[in-house]
Protein backbone atom coordinates (compact mmCIF):
# COMPACT_ATOMS: atom_id res chain seq x y z
CA UNK A 1 0.00 0.00 0.00
CA UNK A 2 1.40 3.29 -0.94
CA UNK A 3 1.36 6.77 0.85
CA UNK A 4 -0.10 8.85 -1.97
CA UNK A 5 -0.61 12.84 -0.47
CA UNK A 6 -3.25 14.65 0.41
CA UNK A 7 -5.29 16.57 -1.68
CA UNK A 8 -4.54 19.99 -1.41
CA UNK A 9 -7.73 22.04 -0.32
CA UNK A 10 -7.10 25.41 -2.16
CA UNK A 11 -7.77 24.76 -6.51
CA UNK A 12 -4.41 25.48 -8.50
CA UNK A 13 -5.36 28.69 -9.97
CA UNK A 14 -5.58 30.42 -5.98
CA UNK A 15 -2.27 29.45 -4.95
CA UNK A 16 0.36 31.91 -4.24
CA UNK A 17 3.59 29.75 -5.36
CA UNK A 18 7.24 31.51 -5.81
CA UNK A 19 7.04 32.17 -9.66
CA UNK A 20 4.06 34.33 -8.57
CA UNK A 21 6.14 36.27 -6.74
CA UNK A 22 9.01 39.18 -6.64
CA UNK A 23 11.77 37.77 -4.71
CA UNK A 24 15.08 39.59 -4.98
CA UNK A 25 15.59 42.79 -4.75
CA UNK A 26 17.31 43.58 -8.40
CA UNK A 27 13.53 42.70 -9.38
CA UNK A 28 12.24 45.52 -7.20
CA UNK A 29 14.58 47.91 -8.17
CA UNK A 30 13.90 47.50 -11.52
CA UNK A 31 10.21 47.74 -11.21
CA UNK A 32 10.63 50.91 -8.73
CA UNK A 33 13.04 52.64 -11.13
CA UNK A 34 11.08 51.74 -14.37
CA UNK A 35 7.42 51.00 -13.21
CA UNK A 36 4.46 52.90 -14.32
CA UNK A 37 2.69 54.64 -10.89
CA UNK A 38 -0.66 54.02 -9.73
CA UNK A 39 -1.77 56.14 -6.61
CA UNK A 40 -4.73 54.98 -4.45
CA UNK A 41 -5.44 56.18 -0.86
CA UNK A 42 -3.17 53.82 0.82
CA UNK A 43 -1.32 52.09 -1.55
CA UNK A 44 1.53 53.39 -4.58
CA UNK A 45 1.10 50.81 -7.30
CA UNK A 46 4.21 49.93 -9.61
CA UNK A 47 3.98 47.78 -12.84
CA UNK A 48 6.57 46.77 -14.93
CA UNK A 49 5.57 44.38 -18.54
CA UNK A 50 6.79 41.21 -17.78
CA UNK A 51 6.32 37.70 -19.11
CA UNK A 52 4.42 36.75 -16.28
CA UNK A 53 1.99 37.89 -13.16
CA UNK A 54 4.62 38.52 -9.90
CA UNK A 55 3.87 40.67 -7.12
CA UNK A 56 6.19 42.22 -4.85
CA UNK A 57 4.57 43.74 -1.73
CA UNK A 58 6.68 46.62 0.67
CA UNK A 59 5.53 47.94 3.53
CA UNK A 60 7.95 50.39 5.27
CA UNK A 61 8.25 51.18 9.48
CA UNK A 62 6.33 54.74 8.59
CA UNK A 63 2.95 52.13 8.68
CA UNK A 64 3.44 50.32 11.73
CA UNK A 65 5.31 47.75 13.61
CA UNK A 66 6.45 44.39 12.77
CA UNK A 67 2.43 42.76 13.46
CA UNK A 68 1.22 45.88 11.82
CA UNK A 69 3.42 45.64 8.64
CA UNK A 70 3.34 41.63 8.19
CA UNK A 71 -0.81 41.99 8.30
CA UNK A 72 -0.94 44.75 5.63
CA UNK A 73 1.56 42.00 3.44
CA UNK A 74 -0.72 38.97 4.59
CA UNK A 75 -4.16 40.85 3.30
CA UNK A 76 -2.34 42.36 -0.20
CA UNK A 77 -1.45 38.86 -0.88
CA UNK A 78 -5.00 37.25 -0.41
CA UNK A 79 -6.30 39.74 -2.60
CA UNK A 80 -3.90 39.21 -5.19
CA UNK A 81 -4.04 35.99 -5.15
CA UNK A 82 -8.04 35.34 -4.82
CA UNK A 83 -8.27 38.06 -7.52
CA UNK A 84 -5.36 38.11 -10.30
CA UNK A 85 -8.10 39.44 -12.92
CA UNK A 86 -7.94 42.68 -10.41
CA UNK A 87 -4.20 43.30 -11.92
CA UNK A 88 -2.88 43.45 -15.20
CA UNK A 89 -1.08 40.07 -16.88
CA UNK A 90 2.22 40.13 -17.74
CA UNK A 91 3.15 42.68 -15.82
CA UNK A 92 5.64 42.34 -12.30
CA UNK A 93 3.48 44.60 -9.87
CA UNK A 94 4.80 46.07 -6.86
CA UNK A 95 2.25 47.69 -3.83
CA UNK A 96 4.18 49.63 -1.60
CA UNK A 97 1.96 50.76 1.50
CA UNK A 98 1.32 54.11 2.81
CA UNK A 99 0.94 54.74 6.54
CA UNK A 100 -2.73 54.23 6.96
CA UNK A 101 -2.77 50.80 5.40
CA UNK A 102 -2.40 48.86 8.98
CA UNK A 103 -5.88 49.88 9.63
CA UNK A 104 -7.72 48.70 6.01
CA UNK A 105 -9.56 44.73 5.81
CA UNK A 106 -9.58 42.81 3.20
CA UNK A 107 -12.34 44.44 2.05
CA UNK A 108 -11.05 47.91 2.18
CA UNK A 109 -8.08 46.59 0.64
CA UNK A 110 -9.75 44.74 -2.38
CA UNK A 111 -12.46 48.05 -3.29
CA UNK A 112 -9.42 50.14 -3.30
CA UNK A 113 -7.57 48.08 -6.15
CA UNK A 114 -10.68 47.74 -8.23
CA UNK A 115 -11.02 51.58 -7.97
CA UNK A 116 -7.51 51.78 -9.19
CA UNK A 117 -8.41 48.93 -12.23
CA UNK A 118 -8.83 51.32 -14.84
CA UNK A 119 -5.49 53.34 -14.15
CA UNK A 120 -3.84 49.72 -13.74
CA UNK A 121 -5.02 48.36 -17.16
CA UNK A 122 -4.33 51.81 -19.05
CA UNK A 123 -1.35 51.25 -21.46
CA UNK A 124 1.27 53.43 -20.34
CA UNK A 125 1.68 57.25 -22.46
CA UNK A 126 5.03 57.40 -21.97
CA UNK A 127 8.08 55.69 -21.05
CA UNK A 128 9.71 57.02 -18.30
CA UNK A 129 13.11 57.75 -18.69
CA UNK A 130 14.96 58.75 -15.39
CA UNK A 131 18.96 59.38 -14.54
CA UNK A 132 20.69 56.79 -13.65
CA UNK A 133 21.95 56.91 -10.17
CA UNK A 134 25.95 57.11 -9.72
CA UNK A 135 27.17 54.19 -7.86
CA UNK A 136 28.71 55.77 -4.88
Amino acid sequence: MSASLPKSPVPLGYRFPRTARLLRRSDFVRVQGKGRRVHTQHFVILLVPNAGQRLGITVGRRVGGAIQRNRVKRLVREVFRLNRELFPPDCDIVLVARPGAERLDYATVKSEVERAQNALFRPAATTRTSKPHPDP
